[in-house]
């Protein structure tokens, strides 16, 4: 991986980076503020197109504090395995928003080795034991992705 310095207005969020929200203002503030104070402590991921893989509230803090640029470390590939990774790792989500995470690192692991062919159940255990859930969990997280879009608001609220 690559570690360098971008001027902010190279990079753009991740296009599903909406189904994961921003955190509070005060949370972005405090967030600012550390950086002001500490400097940038973790680079943010970006794929070499400059989209965001992990980093998207740091990346909001640099623009409230007009800072030019930020460190960044650039992936290899679309970044999707380590978009979904981050956000289920490092956000508290609602149920709604942990399956779609899931349902994005099973996609893009499902791209990412078209040719083994993996079982879904065998995929569903890697998955699992990557994020420390059984892949019985990851099936039923899924599932909760089939739910009538009511139903999804309802839980999700």
């Amino acid at each position: 991986m690559k570690n360098e310095h971008w001027p902010l207005d190279r990079l753009k969020p991740h296009p599903q980076q909406q189904c994961f929200g921003d955190v509070s203002d005060v949370a972005l503030s405090a967030l600012a503020d550390s950086i002001d104070r500490d400097g940038l402590l973790d680079a943010i991921l970006v794929t070499e197109d400059g989209t965001i893989v992990a980093g998207h509230q740091r990346y909001r803090a640099h623009l409230m504090l007009n800072k030019p640029t930020i460190r960044v470390n650039i992936v290899e590939g679309d970044g999707e395995r380590e978009f979904f990774t981050s956000n289920l790792c490092r956000r508290d989500l609602s149920p709604i928003k942990r399956a779609r995470a899931v349902a994005g690192l099973f996609a893009a692991e499902q791209r990412s080795s078209p040719t083994r062919r993996n079982p879904e159940g065998e995929l569903r255990r890697r998955i699992g034991e990557q994020l420390g859930i059984s892949g019985r969990t990851v099936s039923r997280m899924l599932q909760l992705l089939r739910l009538p879009l009511p139903i999804q608001d309802a839980v999700d609220a």
